[in-house]
């Protein structure tokens, strides 16, 4: 319910809606394990999202027939971002930048035949991960990795009933991130902030209240002033 109230609906997100609450099954049996194991996913998906986009169109998943067109564009715009990655890998062309940089075509074979669009950065990689590395370079990596492995982490402070609505709500984050919408549009860190005041909000009441500190009864208060003094 919150990832589809929060998000626009798209046959590719309600399909990886299904991952999410898979990661809150596994929460509910062993929360510390899928926690940590969400941690070094989200920290892989940096390191490995280029070799994988390189991998993919090498494979010629984007002249496939049975793959959406709306996948196979993205293959392009991935394998052809990672090959701009590699320009200015320590801090990237600059945040937000891609749109600025779009390199038009010089030629018709910018469009190989069977392509459903031209090689191009696009306004954006459609991956976070791929994003950061064009964008931010390996010190842009470097934090956002950490940041997002930090806020992972953070789940096992939540009260134990919702430490899988947490996992599941990280997870729905990621598979958005490495799919779906640029990772500067407004409305999209707009909706991902609020992911925390939905957590916080209910989480509060299930933590137990705090205990009330008990007034001292006056035969504990200690012998009065003249037993003192004698």
């Amino acid at each position: 319910m919150l990832n589809r109230s929060i998000f626009p609906r798209t046959k590719s997100l309600t399909r990886g809606c299904e991952t999410p609450n898979s990661a809150a099954a596994a929460a509910w049996v062993s929360p510390r394990a899928v926690v940590r194991g969400l941690a070094i996913a989200w920290c892989l998906g940096f390191v490995l999202v280029i070799p994988l986009d390189f991998l993919a169109f090498k494979a010629d998943l984007h002249e496939a027939k049975w793959l959406p067109m709306s996948a196979r564009a993205r293959i392009i715009i991935w394998e052809y971002t990672a090959e701009r990655v590699l320009e200015k890998p320590w801090l990237g062309i600059g945040a937000d930048s891609t749109p600025a940089m779009i390199v038009k075509p010089k030629n018709p074979s910018e469009r190989p035949k069977g392509f459903v669009i031209r090689r191009t950065t696009g306004q954006h990689a459609h991956n976070l991960f791929l994003q950061s590395w064009y964008e931010l370079g390996v010190l842009g990596v470097i934090l956002a990795a950490l940041a997002g492995a930090a806020v992972a982490l953070r789940i096992l402070l939540l009260p134990a009933a919702a430490q899988a609505y947490g996992a599941a709500s990280f997870t729905m984050v990621a598979v958005i991130a490495a799919f779906a919408w640029g990772m500067w549009q407004v409305w999209l860190i707009c909706a991902v902030g609020l992911l925390p005041l939905y957590l916080l909000m209910p989480s509060a009441l299930l933590r137990p209240p705090p205990m009330a500190r008990p007034r001292p009864r006056l035969d504990d208060a200690g012998p009065s002033v003249p037993e003192a003094v004698s």
